[in-house]
């Protein structure tokens, strides 16, 4: 699996971690990867009320909100990766609500939009966050004006726990959000820890 582990996203809100060890059907020969973001699983939204003032302006929008509406959407994303594995575009898997699937695709035909490796990614009119490593790291960037052209907005996948790790600067900087709601950064960071615990756990059961 090309993304593996734990991610945190910076520049999108409200979601925080992505977990590809809970995404299904890897398909070899396809190249491609079902994610269930829906479940609360493959996609977890912090504690609180999130937003990354970077490039998400707006009020905070509640994650437990923001989650409840995936749940109801059975929101699902295939991942279908390029030969080589350094991009993959996302596709909409259709609901039980064709209005959800049909706000899907529009957005992926819009937005045109694309997942790439951070070492081979295209610098945009976008600035990248600060702080983070981008060793392993994904963008995701929007060629709305087309792929000819800089990319407008994205954001990035930094990696948090992968087979190769913890890799603390990320885990560090996925602990503390900008301008967090009073008590949420405990809150947040007893939160990520007892996941990645748990999930450094479950990797250990699996390999023994």
């Amino acid at each position: 699996i090309p993304i593996k582990g734990f991610s945190l996203f910076r520049g999108l809100a409200p979601p925080l971690l992505m977990d590809t060890s809970h995404c299904r059907l890897w398909d070899p020969a396809n190249r491609s990867l079902v994610c269930d973001f829906g479940s609360g699983k493959a996609l977890v939204g912090g504690p609180g009320a999130l937003n990354d003032v970077e490039t998400s302006p707006g009020p905070p929008v509640s994650s437990s909100a923001a989650m409840r509406l995936f749940s109801v959407m059975r929101y699902s994303v295939k991942l279908v990766f390029d030969e080589d594995f350094k991009a993959a575009r996302a596709v909409t898997i259709p609901s039980f609500a064709p209005s959800f699937t049909l706000m899907g695709e529009l957005q992926e035909r819009v937005f045109v939009e694309k997942l790439e490796r951070a070492d081979v990614a295209s610098k945009g009119e976008w600035p990248w966050p600060e702080g983070g490593s981008f060793d392993g790291a994904w963008v995701r960037n929007n060629y709305a004006h087309g792929v000819d052209k800089p990319p407008g907005t994205g954001y990035a996948l930094l990696p948090v726990l992968t087979d190769k790790g913890l890799n603390e600067r990320n885990f560090a900087l996925a602990k503390v959000r900008p301008s967090p709601p009073r008590g949420a950064q405990s809150g947040r960071s007893a939160f990520i820890s007892r996941r990645l615990v748990g999930e450094s756990r479950r990797s250990s059961a699996r390999a023994t």
